[in-house]
């Protein structure tokens, strides 16, 4: 016999009436980017602290853009870029100029409440995407320019090739993908820092002899009780930057390594050929 059909909640909440679409569209027409998310919906940055987490994006969002114009030269009205593990859009914010100018901006996260909020604070000029934890957009093939993920390969682990070949499919010929790592050098970072006993992660690394120097890749659940089976965000990905030359880089040419970029992680810079 068939269970009935059970009502889970709705999500993003409830569809606004017509006062709060008129006052959603007022507040994108007049964009302060300045506007910070709950702190649930942070995803650990900054919180309690809205000038740190502003500025903390913004230095961020002119990394990525750096690492892109260095290599491609500035961004043009016919451009694209995906911002992948995007949170409640702390980075992609600050292209919003870019957005008003032509480029095509896009954020993407699985997280529903981040992109709910996101979608109703950050302007029109921005679009905003629930993807899954599945490998997959749902974007055609050689479709953005440049895609940058800050910290997004630091919480996937199996399926991380998998996601990669996913990101090369939809970059354009040319395009680059900008991405922070986990590497020896972050471990280094933090351990000079006297980071290792308050680091779950490290704490793991250093009690098990994983020397990053000589072993490929380390998955550390540091919350085996939420588990998710493609993703978990209190799973932390740990690699050696040879690893992610030989793994990664056979996938799609490496071509800038940028050690200690982003706080302790390390941007890994690949081109797609054409």
């Amino acid at each position: 016999m068939n269970q009935p059909e059970k009502f889970v909640g709705a999500f993003l909440g409830s569809l606004p009436d017509s006062k709060e679409l008129t006052r959603l569209e007022a507040a994108s027409s007049n964009l302060d980017v300045n506007r910070t998310p709950p702190n649930e919906l942070r995803h650990w940055y900054a919180i309690n602290d809205d000038e740190r987490y502003i500025q903390h994006g913004k230095g961020q969002a002119q990394t990525y853009r750096q690492c892109y114009e260095n290599i491609l030269g500035p961004f043009k009205a016919t451009d694209s870029l995906l911002d992948f593990g995007c949170s409640s859009g702390r980075v992609l914010r600050h292209f919003i100029d870019d957005a008003k100018a032509g480029v095509e901006c896009w954020g993407a996260d699985i997280d529903g409440g981040a992109i709910g909020w996101a979608r109703a604070n950050l302007g029109p000029h921005l679009n905003w995407l629930v993807n899954t934890t599945h490998p997959h957009f749902p974007f055609e093939d050689h479709y953005f320019n440049l895609i940058y993920g800050n910290s997004i390969f630091t919480h996937i682990g199996e399926t991380a090739e998998a996601w990669f070949l996913e990101l090369r499919r939809v970059l354009k010929k040319g395009g680059i993908a900008a991405l922070s790592f986990n590497d020896e050098n972050s471990y280094k970072y933090l351990a000079n820092q006297g980071a290792i006993e308050t680091n779950a992660a490290m704490k793991v690394l250093r009690d098990h002899n994983c020397d990053l120097t000589v072993t490929g890749a380390a998955i550390i659940d540091i919350n085996p009780d939420r588990k998710g089976l493609f993703y978990n965000p209190r799973e932390s990905v740990w690699y050696n930057s040879k690893y992610i030359k030989s793994v990664f880089g056979r996938i799609m040419p490496l071509i800038q390594y940028h050690k200690n970029r982003v706080g302790h992680q390390s941007i890994y810079v690949f081109q797609k050929p054409g």
